[in-house]
């Protein structure tokens, strides 16, 4: 099989993180209009169809989008260890991860929760007696979305020690990728998971993290490290599109089918030796393996390398990653007296989101100054 040229599509990863940083932003506003999980604000309806559409929207998501996330963050480290070294590299990412993480957890994060306890639950009294009730702030460090952040780093700072001890990865720019290898990563990841789960279901958060979900962000972060080159993903066949869309489609679809089959969305799908659990775990690895190689190809074949809105939104990625919860939140509460249809407010929160996150990213990076620019990009 012919690799694909890459010279002028190396880009498209760039869209690719946009993609996904949009679909964060749409993920949250789903959770506040009706799906499952958990968020700062959330607009309980008793639609159960709406419920279901949206738990299963944030379902897909879930199974493959942070995992992809950390697949492209894997794919690149390698390569910056190799070529800054130990020092600069250590400095650099926690200049790029550490800083908003920090500003985050300690700037951002306490309003939220407060004003998340003053609309959710009916807290009454200051920010500033919030904050004492809540001291220390060390104990209550809450990373928000940017968990992705912390663990990133955490991962980051987990190969720069191993690496230390390993001669260099080389890149595996000519790999033959085989469907046998695609299932026999999804098996390992099936089975991984439900192994997780008995002790961390779904749901269950350690310092702010959903262990549940570990295995497949630690495998596609270890398969980007030992790929360690973005270029190794010109050998994913051009055909595969179709049946992986195909495959990613009809998985996601057995979500409600299992839900409607079972009656209910309860424990028994979170972990444990129930047939609820395996199930979803290996739908989880079915979408994870197809909807990643899928949204590769899209992005690869399909999208324009010089479309003007992906080129700025891929810019703005990890800008709009950062930013996009307080916007989420306050969008949503500035709606919250208006008495529209849960899916109509649901598209009208995430346009006005994107929108936002994408002007306050953008001016960030324009206005901020060469400091800004270090950390966003």
């Amino acid at each position: 099989m012919a690799s694909i040229p890459f010279g002028s599509r190396i880009g498209f990863l760039d869209s690719l993180r946009g993609y996904l940083s949009l679909l964060v932003i749409l993920h949250h506003v789903a959770i506040t209009y009706g799906a499952e999980g958990g968020w700062y604000y959330k607009e309980h309806t008793s639609q159960p169809v709406v419920n279901l559409l949206l738990t299963t929207f944030c379902a897909f998501n879930q199974f493959y989008f942070m995992g992809l996330f950390f697949l492209l963050a894997g794919l690149f480290t390698p390569a910056s260890l190799n070529r800054k070294g130990n020092k600069i590299f250590f400095q650099e990412r926690l200049t790029r991860l550490g800083i908003p993480l920090l500003c985050f957890g300690l700037i951002v994060s306490p309003p939220l929760e407060y004003f998340s306890e003053v609309y959710q639950d009916g807290y009454n009294k200051g920010f500033f007696t919030y904050l004492i009730d809540h001291l220390p702030l060390i104990n209550a460090f809450s990373p928000g979305p940017l968990w992705f952040v912390e663990t990133l780093l955490g991962f980051s700072l987990l190969y720069l020690l191993w690496a230390k001890w390993q001669p260099p990865i080389s890149p595996k720019i000519n790999l033959q990728i085989t469907p046998f290898q695609i299932l026999l990563f999804s098996f390992l990841l099936a089975l991984l998971s439900f192994l997780v789960r008995f002790v961390y279901p779904i749901g269950a958060l350690v310092w702010h993290l959903q262990f549940a979900f570990f295995p497949q962000y630690i495998l596609l972060f270890s398969l980007g490290i030992w790929l360690a080159s973005p270029k190794a993903l010109g050998q994913l066949p051009k055909h595969w599109l179709k049946p992986c869309m195909t495959i990613a489609t009809v998985s996601i679809l057995m979500v409600p089918a299992l839900v409607i089959l079972n009656g209910r969305i309860d424990q028994r799908f979170l972990g444990g030796w129930h047939w609820q659990a395996i199930a979803l775990c290996l739908i989880e690895a079915a979408v994870c393996s197809t909807a990643c190689i899928a949204v590769i190809l899209i992005f690869r074949d399909w999208v324009p390398s010089k479309q003007k809105f992906w080129n700025l939104v891929g810019e703005n990625s990890y800008g709009i990653f950062i930013v996009h919860a307080p916007i989420c939140f306050f969008v949503a509460i500035a709606l919250r007296s208006i008495d529209w249809y849960p899916l109509v407010k649901f598209a009208v929160v995430s346009t006005l989101s994107v929108g936002l996150s994408l002007f306050l990213s953008h001016t960030l990076r324009r206005l901020g100054g060469s400091v800004v620019r270090n950390v966003v990009g």
